[in-house]
């Protein structure tokens, strides 16, 4: 998102909980590989909060190199 550490964080909230409730509509294992595609940019929009804190506070620097790989991973 490219915004805040909240709107990544709020983003992150609704997009795993739609991914959530995909996988669990889904029928068949093909079905619920694709409903899973939510949850996985709701992991990439909660390491992007993870970099968002960490560039503003000192004690969430330590997680800056781990949730940047999260972050390019996903992206």
């Amino acid at each position: 998102m490219c915004f805040s550490a909240e709107a990544s964080f709020g983003a992150a909230t609704v997009i795993t909980t739609i991914g959530v409730l995909s996988f669990k509509k889904a029928k068949g294992t093909d079905l619920r590989l694709l409903a899973m595609i939510p949850v996985f940019f709701g992991i990439q929009q909660f390491s992007e909060g993870i970099l968002w804190l960490s560039s503003r506070y000192e004690q969430f620097a330590g997680m800056e190199k781990t949730s940047t790989y999260a972050f390019i991973f996903f992206a």
